[in-house]
C-alpha cells in the first residue's frame, strides 16, 4: 500500500467514523508509514492554524517554516507517549490483548479531522471548528481503539481518558526538564522569545514594531 495514494481515502473513511474501514486501514501492508503520515501532516496543519501568534510575534518566513516542523514534530512526541498510555490502560484495567502497533496505527488515524487544523487561522469562525476537528477526532480515535482492543465504548473512553491524564501527569512530573526542552526548541527555530499569552501578544499588536533575530 502506498502511503501518498492511501491518505485521502482514509481521511474520508476517519470523518464518516467508518469503523470497519479504520480497523482495516490498520492491517494493510504500509500501514505504519500511513499512520505516520497522518500525525505529520495533522502536526503542520495545527501549527499552521496557530501560526497566527508566530506572525504577531514576527516571526522571518524562513524561521516560520522551521518552527511549524519543530511543533509537528513534538506533536508526534506527544502521540507515541499517548498511544503508550492507552494501550497500558487497556491491557492492564481491561485485559486487551492487541498488538501494541496496530493500536498505535488506528490512534493514528483517529488524527485525520485534525489534518484540517490549518482553519483555525480564520477569524471569528476557526476557533470553533477547531474545537470540532479536535471532538471529531477523539471520537475516531475512540470507535477505533474499541474496534482493535475488542473494548466497549465506555472501556475505550476510560482507556484514553486515563491514558491523557497519565500523560499530563508525565508531563507536570518527571516531563518537566523535556517540555522545557520543547519550549527552548519551538523559541529557537522561531529566532525570536516567543510571546504568547494573551497581554503580551496584544502588547506586540499595538506596539507594531518589528522584532530583531536574537
Amino acid at each position: 500500500m502506498n502511503a501518498l495514494n492511501s491518505f485521502w481515502p482514509l481521511i474520508d473513511r476517519v470523518l464518516h467514523l467508518d469503523t470497519a474501514a479504520i480497523e482495516g486501514f490498520t492491517h494493510l501492508s504500509g500501514s505504519g508509514q500511513l499512520a505516520l503520515l497522518v500525525v505529520f501532516v495533522a502536526g503542520v496543519s495545527e501549527a499552521i492554524g496557530n501560526s497566527v501568534v508566530l506572525f504577531i510575534n514576527r516571526v522571518r518566513p524562513t524561521r516560520l517554516v522551521l518552527t511549524l516542523l519543530v511543533s509537528s514534530i513534538l506533536l508526534a512526541f506527544t502521540y507515541f507517549f499517548w498511544t503508550i498510555t492507552i494501550y497500558a490502560v487497556a491491557s492492564l484495567a481491561f485485559n486487551a490483548r492487541a498488538d501494541y502497533m496496530v493500536v498505535a496505527r488506528v490512534v493514528a488515524f483517529g488524527y485525520a479531522p485534525r489534518v484540517f487544523g490549518f482553519i483555525e487561522f480564520l477569524p471569528v469562525l476557526g476557533r470553533p471548528f477547531a474545537v470540532l476537528l479536535q471532538v471529531w477526532s477523539l471520537l475516531a480515535v475512540l470507535i477505533g481503539v474499541a474496534a482493535v482492543l475488542d473494548l466497549r465504548p465506555w472501556q475505550a473512553l476510560l482507556s484514553a481518558l486515563l491514558g491523557a491524564l497519565a500523560l499530563l501527569t508525565l508531563q507536570q512530573t518527571v516531563g518537566r526538564p523535556l517540555l522545557r526542552l520543547a519550549h527552548w526548541l519551538q523559541a529557537r527555530a522561531a529566532g525570536v522569545n516567543l510571546v504568547l499569552d494573551r497581554k503580551g501578544l496584544q502588547g506586540l499588536v499595538r506596539a507594531g514594531r518589528p522584532r530583531e533575530d536574537e
